[in-house]
This record gives structure tokens, sequence and C-alpha cells, in this order.
């Protein structure tokens, strides 16, 4: 099944050129390959896989005569050549079956409908995700470590939470329903929006960058949020990261791309777990930041420790 969305965009002039760039670049691509086809097909009375049209493309973009092709996506001709590739197989499909016609034909810059093909490609990798108060995640992607930091503790989110705390003082030394008590309560009101807009923003933007490393495979936690809510120490911090609009953002983006989400067992301990050997310490603090394993002497911090254990779970 395939899932199609309609976009209707409004670029700058800048962006339309580009686009026009590769339209044009796609265009040529294609009557370049079928030119080629062609004149091979009438030499020899076969024609090139398409790896070998790629090969042969690759040759033609790095010249100085066409140096321009470099200035455009290589994705968007190689979509051309596929497209191109799978012209002539339905056309000697057709002359099996004693069809005649689908012969591939060359485009025209103003007759054809200008359009251009970007496909998305899942990198053959898994991503360990492991969430949390000090940062808000830390990702192994092949075991690459990237770290989302806790936007709650940049200066702008500490200035704003300041300027908050502020304002609710003043706020309950006015007289209710007065003019200065409504004055007051506006300004609570619009920092307590500006606040919340700034951590949703921030965790739309992290759930993106984590799908778009096109893993095929993401590895979540299951986290009980309720029950770290109950942590008089911990609950502040839990309710300021949105730990549970993360993992619903991630699943709802990569359901889009078509990434394979996976949920690790709740009691699965990925933080107690040594990501070199498997030794589980048992006797792992909350206050130890860096995992020291006691039996191979493996030494790492222990989020990203969390996030291989998380990660290997895809295999």
């Amino acid at each position: 099944m395939y899932k199609a969305i309609v976009i209707r965009l409004f670029p700058t002039k800048s962006q339309a050129k580009l686009f026009w760039q590769n339209i044009g670049a796609a265009r040529w691509t294609w009557n370049w390959g079928l030119n080629f086809q062609k004149n091979l097909y009438a030499e020899s009375q076969k024609i090139l896989s398409i790896y070998e049209l790629k090969r042969k493309f690759t040759e033609v973009r790095n010249s100085e005569e066409f140096k321009w092709l470099q200035e455009v996506s290589r994705q968007v001709e190689a979509n051309a050549l596929i497209d191109l590739d799978k012209a002539y197989k339905n056309f000697f499909r057709r002359l099996k079956a004693g069809k005649i016609g689908g012969m591939p034909k060359f485009k025209s810059k103003g007759k054809c409908t200008p359009s251009l093909e970007s496909k998305i490609i899942l990198r053959d990798v898994k991503m360990g995700i492991d969430v949390g108060v000090k940062s808000l995640a830390v990702v192994s992607c092949g075991g690459r470590k990237r770290v989302f930091k806790n936007i709650n503790r940049s200066y702008k989110m500490r200035r704003l939470t300041r300027q908050l705390k502020h304002h609710q003082r003043i706020l309950s030394g006015k007289k209710k329903g007065s003019k200065n008590y409504m004055k007051e309560k506006y300004k609570v009101q619009d920092l307590y929006g500006r606040i919340k807009r700034r951590r949703h923003e921030y965790i739309q933007q992290t759930a993106r960058k984590i799908v778009n490393m096109r893993p095929k495979v993401i590895v979540l936690e299951d986290l009980n949020i309720q029950g770290m809510m109950k942590n008089y120490h911990l609950a502040g911090a839990v309710a300021e990261q949105n730990l549970y609009l993360l993992r619903m953002l991630i699943e709802r983006k990569a359901a889009d791309l078509g990434i394979e989400i996976k949920i690790a067992d709740r009691f699965y301990p990925s933080s107690k777990t040594c990501s070199n050997c498997g030794h589980v310490k048992k006797d792992l603090k909350l206050s130890e930041r860096i995992y020291k394993c006691p039996e191979c002497g493996k030494i790492i911090d222990r989020d990203f420790n969390a996030a291989l254990n998380l990660e290997r779970l895809a295999e």
C-alpha cells in the first residue's frame, strides 16, 4: 500500500529556481538515457541494465562538458534513469504479449508535464533511544552517539522560568479581580504559553531529527511515566521533558516513513547491562552517570550504554 500526501508549496524565487533546475535535469537525464539505449539497441539489439546505465551516466555527470549536472540532486537524476528502465521493461513485456506501442518517448520542455521524483531511502541501521532527565534523548544509530539536550536547562528557558516565578509571586500579592491582578495574570499566562510552545517545538524538532536518520528499526523504552511522576524529586523534571509526547511523535513520524518501531520490555535493564560483555550491574545507582563494568572493565556514559543495548534489541 502506498500513501500519498498532496501539498501545495509557495516557494521563494530562489527555491522555485532550484525546483526548475532539478526538473530540467530530470528531463535531460531521461532524454540522455533514452538516446543512449536507442543507439545501443540499433547497433547490438540490446540495452544496458539500470546499474550499467547509471555507471555510464556518472561518467557523463563528472565530465567538464556537463558539469552543471552536479549542481542538482543526484537522487533526482538517478530516479529519472530508474523510471526509464521501468518504461523499457513495460515496453518489452507488451511486445512479448503481442501488443503494440508503449515505446519510451523523448520529453520536450514545453509539452511534457514538469515533474521530478525524490524517494525516501532507509539506511540499513538500527536506532536505540534512551530518554531521561539529564538529556532529553541519547541515541545510538549504527553504534554512533547523538545527544539531544534538555532544553529546560538552556539559558533562554531558565530565563523564562525565572520570569514566570517572579510574576507568579507578584500575582499572589494582588487582590483578586482587580485591574492590576488581571494585568499580572495575563503576563503569567503569556509566559506559560511561551514556555509550553518552546518545549513542544523542541520535542517536534527532536522527533523529526531522529527519524531523519532513516534507520530501518527504532527501539524505544516502555517507560512507566506515572511511576516516575510519583517520585517527588523527579516529578517536575519528568513533566517538563514531555517524554510521552516525544515517543508518540517518533512513532507517528516513523510510520509515515515506513520505519519499524519496537518497544523494549518495561523491565529490560538497559542501563544496568554492559553493552560490551552483557554483565548486569544490579547495584547501579541513579547518581552514577558513568557506567563501569566490574567484569570487563568497560567505562562508558550511562545513557549511551543504555542506547547501545536498546539498539541491539532490534537485531
